[in-house]
């Protein structure tokens, strides 16, 4: 927790950068910066079956858990490994949103706000210090995220489809 730190990430949060971090990997209480920081979004990892990874940080930066237990990574050239960690689920949140993001510009708050209402809660009913607000669901977040919108290009076999949202249109 240094001041220069804070001083970046309260920057890109000001102009409006969505800041995402891995929560740490000692699987205890022990807060991790910027993961800690209020203006960034604590990504905390879960298994294939949903439970808490063992190694997964247990505070109240927590606010979304993602898979980060045996994912497959590209270590080098040709060769992949399984690979775990709060950073590969902080990977996974992060493209999630970077795709929310390419279909509807919202701002920081909206996007916390949206992963808040559609993640499925795992734990103690709201927020807790295991889950956040549950497992990211891309599935529900895109939904949401559709209905606010008239239309949205979808890139499909190397061509752009403009999709409306309302079956009266062509």
């Amino acid at each position: 927790d240094k001041q220069t730190l804070y001083n970046a990430i309260k920057y890109a949060y000001d102009k409006g950068v969505i800041i995402i971090a891995a929560v740490g990997n000692d699987g205890d209480s022990t807060n991790y910066y910027p993961a800690s920081y209020d203006e960034v979004m604590g990504v905390g990892s879960v298994g294939l079956d949903k439970s808490l990874s063992y190694f997964s940080q247990t505070n109240d930066s927590v606010d979304v858990v993602a898979p980060g237990e045996k994912v497959k990574s590209l270590l080098n050239e040709d060769e992949y490994v399984e690979l775990e960690g709060t950073s590969q689920a902080a990977a996974y949140v992060t493209g999630v949103i970077a795709t929310l993001l390419s279909a509807n510009d919202l701002f920081t708050e909206e996007v916390k706000e949206m992963i808040a209402q559609t993640s499925e809660d795992l734990g103690t009913s709201g927020k807790d210090n295991l889950y956040g607000y549950g497992l990211i669901d891309a599935n529900q977040l895109f939904i949401e995220t559709i209905k606010s919108t008239s239309y949205y290009l979808s890139p499909i076999n190397d061509n752009t489809i403009l999709i409306y949202n309302n079956t009266d249109k062509p």
